[in-house]
């Protein structure tokens, strides 16, 4: 059997790469930006996530691996209105800390309340 599966993240990279090429055509920024320190920490990146993105939240997260430096690096060049970086000590506790990155002021919260901050500082969901 053969297949082909492309995830939504890749997706729109690949849209947002080609976007150089089409005048008018431009993604909206991420709302949040979650990055990990290790493939536990992944995991429940995709948790909260999915968690945003059923509440109309627009979240990225890096798939690929990279470094915690790289994938800060990608919520710039990808404009995030806010980034998160979950490690033991998040998961640990469940108290997160957003910081926005427009100028740099730091929210700390737990998972129930992210949408709050977005809502009170973001875009509200579609």
């Amino acid at each position: 059997a053969y297949g082909f599966a492309l995830g939504l993240e890749r997706l729109l990279i690949l849209l947002r790469n080609g976007s150089e090429k089409k005048p008018g055509f431009a993604l909206p920024e991420p709302d949040l930006f979650l990055a990990y320190m290790d493939p536990k920490s992944l995991k429940e990146c995709v948790r909260i996530a999915t968690l945003l993105r059923d509440q109309g939240w627009y979240v990225s997260v890096d798939y690929e691996g990279r470094s915690l430096r790289a994938q800060l690096r990608q919520a710039n060049r990808l404009k995030s209105l806010f980034s998160c970086v979950i490690g033991d000590e998040e998961m640990a506790t469940g108290h997160l800390t957003l910081k926005r990155m427009s100028d740099g002021k730091k929210y700390e919260t737990g998972v129930e309340h992210l949408g709050d901050i977005l809502q009170g500082q973001g875009q509200p969901p579609l």
